[in-house]
């Protein structure tokens, strides 16, 4: 059985995921940790549930969603996988943080440990995951689905009633949507989606109630 665990960052409200089954394997999903009682809060986690996280994915390489990579290197021996497309953005997040601070902030982050592509199967423990990418909001932004469970995790490409924001560095409105039509809303209404900011939902609910995408 599937585990989705949840952790609310303060900065941009990002959330953070924590993934893990009965084999305690885990994997951590954009480690967007900042301050030091989020870093405790997923420490707490994985002792108390004697968690083994093995793997850490990205969903795209926006700052929000990468200030805990070098942090879960250094505690728990994970480098993150990402799509190429978006490892500029990564290995240069402090220049898009620029935007909002106005000064210049470096963000440490480790080497990738591989790349994403469509269509990839990812495992960790007894579950599978495939890359679905969704362009858009990011070059590189990605969705990770677990048929199984009927679980996408999907970043900031789709939220609860809206979708990402496109008005930074290389977003693409139009991208974004068709994105979403063609990959994400052809996937069965009962799958969960679990967004980088915000509330869970599901595809029926968003094909029925997301102004972006009711055709």
């Amino acid at each position: 059985m599937l585990t989705v665990k949840s952790f609310f960052m303060e900065m941009l409200g990002e959330n953070t995921y924590l993934l893990h089954d009965e084999t305690k394997q885990a994997v951590l999903i954009d480690c967007g940790v900042l301050h030091p009682q989020e870093k405790q809060a997923i420490t707490d986690y994985v002792t108390a549930h004697q968690l083994q996280i093995t793997q850490a994915w990205q969903t795209h390489g926006h700052f929000d969603h990468i200030f805990g990579c070098q942090w879960a290197y250094e505690t728990f021996g994970v480098s993150p996988i990402l799509h190429p497309a978006d490892e500029h953005r990564y290995l240069h997040a402090g220049e898009e943080l620029q935007l909002f601070l106005h000064q210049r902030v470096e963000i440490p982050v480790p080497s990738l440990a591989a790349y994403l592509a469509d269509g990839q199967m990812l495992s960790f423990g007894n579950h599978d995951f495939e890359v679905i990418a969704t362009p858009g909001h990011t070059p590189g932004g990605v969705c990770f689905y677990c048929a199984s469970e009927k679980v996408l995790i999907t970043g900031d490409s789709l939220f609860e009633g809206s979708i990402g924001r496109c008005d930074l560095p290389e977003g693409d409105m139009d991208t974004l949507v068709q994105s979403l039509q063609t990959r994400v809303m052809t996937l069965p209404d009962d799958v969960r989606i679990y967004p980088g900011h915000g509330r869970s939902s599901t595809i029926g609910h968003e094909r029925t109630s997301n102004p972006y995408l009711i055709s």
